[in-house]
């Protein structure tokens, strides 16, 4: 969750100041600029998901206390979907993308996604999914 709002927060900070009277000279920055905002949606929610389990789990007394094995396994896990997940949600980005980005002066880059049925199954659904999944939790 610090790892998505520290980056994304510094991407949106020199996006700011990059493109306030320009909308040519941070061209290399845009690539990585707008898959980490886009990967950051659902990096959000992934990590609200992991955030509601472990506090369901302490409420329902199951993590009295746990083994090497155990810590480890949670561990992977929380690394798999706080991390893994959404840059898989990134890398499929790529199919609902016509080109790489589009420019706004004064704001910088955003990612294309054009509206089908394959953008909401590949861009919508797994953030509806993941925030079903914490409602469970909570």
């Amino acid at each position: 969750s610090i790892f998505w709002l520290f980056s994304t927060s510094i991407c949106i900070a020199i996006n700011t100041a990059g493109w306030q009277d320009a909308a040519d000279k941070w061209e290399p920055f845009c690539e990585v600029s707008i898959r980490i905002v886009y990967a950051s949606g659902f990096g959000f929610q992934c990590c609200s998901v992991l955030l509601l389990r472990r506090l369901e789990a302490i409420a329902a007394t199951r993590y009295v206390s746990l083994t090497k094995s155990a810590k480890l396994r949670r561990t992977v896990v929380e690394f798999g979907v706080g991390i893994v997940l959404p840059l898989l949600y990134v890398a499929l980005a790529i199919v609902n993308q016509g080109h790489r980005y589009d420019v706004i002066e004064k704001f910088g880059p955003v990612i294309p996604i054009y509206p089908s049925v394959l953008s909401v199954i590949l861009s919508t659904a797994p953030i509806l999914i993941a925030s079903l999944v914490g409602t469970t939790y909570a």
